[in-house]
């Protein structure tokens, strides 16, 4: 029994001491702290106090906590605690102010975009930045280490953060990283995700010299974990532009290859993405039907990634277009036969040929 007890004694004297704590700042006033604003910085309770007095004082309480805790400017927002006070206080200093801490913190990029609590108060440098000069730092102290941040779990979201707030001109350093690494980048959980973003942000130019790179290597992107989501988001990029140049070059490189991509776990995820774009689902569906022919169309309705394609096929031509649709169903339907008939695809894609009837 004694043991709960010194248990249940150790927790409430912890409750306590976390009272005492918070309401430590209940009453207080800036101007108490004023010559140790430093040693707040890293309390929690003492963190939510300058927090709050920049939003009762502005820019008083920021003239006052920037002078104190500039020199630690790369040890807070590194802080769990910390990383939110520099946050807040970059949305409040004055230009002069930024930019000062940006000079201060720009040799540790890196190692800031690197942290978890470093990323996002990096993040919000890059945000809150109004001159030339604080993009020039930022791109000049990023540039070296592109690619190895764009494959890191912090990091990525610091370059991600670069491409949606500086100007193109700013951002031209990372098209010219990711293009000089581009399968390491789009084969990457990550590096994936920022050339996406790369597709969002860019300017026409930028994003067809890099389009032009992962055409080139989109055999081997289509079969990737992470790179089939590049070609496919090519696709919906331009299907948003209602202009279809690259994916026009996509079908061309794949459709002869159609049949042993649909029945590939990712390469099946493009062909699905390929036949629900209407403008190209034709050509592709054709390509099925001529190349594939029944033997082809077998191996769909028996693979466990096929059947999604053939399903998505006939769907697309019961909506698009009869003529395929009906040759479709004239291979399909004899081939459902058999156990076949009464697995879970099976029976959708009778429905799907209303045979049920």
């Amino acid at each position: 029994g004694s043991f709960t007890s010194n248990a249940t004694n150790s927790n409430s004297a912890e409750k306590q001491r976390k009272i005492e704590e918070s309401s430590r700042f209940a009453d207080a006033v800036l101007d108490q702290y004023i010559g140790s604003i430093h040693s707040l910085c890293k309390d929690q309770h003492g963190c939510r106090f300058l927090q709050k007095q920049l939003d009762i004082l502005g820019s008083k309480a920021a003239d006052a906590i920037f002078e104190e805790t500039k020199d630690y400017t790369v040890e807070l927002m590194t802080d769990s605690f910390g990383n939110y006070l520099i946050q807040k206080l970059l949305e409040e200093v004055t230009t002069e102010q930024r930019i000062v801490l940006t000079k201060i913190s720009s040799p540790h990029f890196v190692e800031i975009s690197l942290n978890p609590h470093g990323t996002r108060a990096l993040q919000k440098l890059i945000e809150c930045i109004k001159t030339d000069e604080e993009a020039q730092i930022v791109v000049d102290s990023l540039r070296p280490y592109t690619v190895q941040l764009s494959k890191d779990l912090n990091g990525n979201h610091v370059i991600q953060k670069c491409l949606q707030r500086l100007k193109p001109e700013n951002f031209q350093f990372i098209f010219d990283a990711i293009s000089d690494s581009c399968i390491d980048i789009a084969t990457h959980r990550h590096g994936c995700c920022v050339l996406q973003r790369c597709l969002d942000h860019g300017t026409t130019e930028q994003c067809d010299n890099l389009c032009d790179k992962l055409l080139a290597l989109v055999d081997k992107l289509t079969l990737d974990p992470f790179g089939n989501y590049v070609v496919q988001y090519i696709i919906t990029k331009e299907a948003e532009k209602n202009k279809y140049d690259y994916t026009h070059k996509i079908v061309h490189l794949l459709k002869p290859r159609a049949i042993e991509l649909s029945i590939h776990k990712f390469g099946s995820n493009v062909i699905e993405k390929i036949l629900k774009t209407a403008i190209v689902s034709e050509p592709m569906i054709l390509e099925i039907l001529n190349n594939g022919g029944e033997t082809g169309i077998q191996s769909l309705l028996n693979d466990s990634y096929g059947n999604y394609v053939l399903q998505t096929a006939l769907d697309i031509s019961h909506k698009q277009n009869d003529y395929l649709y009906k040759r479709l169903s004239e291979i399909v339907a004899p081939l459902l036969v058999g156990p076949i008939r009464n697995t879970p695809h099976g029976k959708r894609i009778i429905g799907m040929l209303h045979l049920d009837s």
